[in-house]
């Protein structure tokens, strides 16, 4: 099933993009097939009668763009609270990759790891300081679990090798209009040594900027409004309920 989505997915491109390009992003259609497939599998939600797809009426789908991202444009009615259809409905997607997100934290010491880097988003949104302090993170590959991810980003951004990954959350950060979705941990790992300025895949244009700072000094950002990535600040808010608990003290 996985494959036929994402095969599915490349071919709605056909006579749009040039043949000889499909090679070149149908990986993409892998990994996006991928997470469609997470969400189809994930056993805390189970079937309903009268859910899913059953309650929902596909009339038109439109790949507008397939590239590293993809969106699509829905013509659909779907079952309301009455048990009547809605009127027909045109709904924009945005369709991304699952992603893995790790906050880095050493109990002995009390501090946590953060990086830094460009993003596109805040820029196009016309932030002023388009540079933003991040929990390490990716996106899950084909063939990946997210917590595979979650090792695997941890090594590439910040250089980090034994941690002790526990789940704290994952979900939609905005399913309006997005398939965006974060499986996030915390990283229980030892952050005595020094560590490099900077790090990251030079062959995927990555300049990131390591910090490791205290977990106050990280608190005090959110209760300054200065921490504007929404899920670093659910992380940390987690962890200040957590960090004298259970949570951490059994790991």
């Amino acid at each position: 099933q996985t494959i036929r989505h994402a095969i599915r997915e490349l071919m709605e491109q056909f006579g749009k993009i040039d043949p000889l390009d499909f090679d070149r992003w149908y990986p993409f259609c892998e990994d996006r097939a991928h997470s469609w497939s997470l969400a189809r599998n994930d056993p805390r939600v189970p079937p309903e009668v009268g859910a899913g797809d059953c309650a929902v009426e596909v009339l038109s789908r439109d790949s507008v763009y397939t590239k590293f991202y993809a969106l699509k444009e829905y013509t659909l009615r779907h079952r309301r609270f009455d048990g009547s259809m809605s009127p027909t409905l045109e709904r924009a997607l945005f369709v991304n990759r699952d992603a893995a997100m790790v906050l880095p934290y050493d109990p002995k010491t009390d501090r946590i790891l953060l990086i830094e880097q460009f993003r596109m988003g805040a820029f196009g949104r016309g932030d002023k300081m388009p540079w933003l302090y991040e929990p390490i993170a990716g996106m899950v590959d084909l063939g990946e679990t997210p917590i595979e991810t979650a090792r695997r980003e941890a090594q590439e951004e910040a250089g980090l090798k034994d941690l002790d990954l526990i789940p704290m959350f994952d979900g939609y950060p905005s399913p309006g209009g997005s398939t965006t979705y974060f499986h996030f941990y915390l990283g229980l790992c030892d952050l005595s040594g020094d560590f490099g300025p900077s790090g990251g895949l030079a062959g995927e244009g990555e300049d990131i900027q390591t910090h490791v700072m205290s977990f106050q000094e990280a608190f005090d950002m959110v209760r300054a409004g200065s921490c504007r990535v929404l899920p670093l600040t659910t992380a940390l808010l987690l962890l200040a309920h957590y960090r004298n608990g259970d949570l951490v003290s059994e790991a």
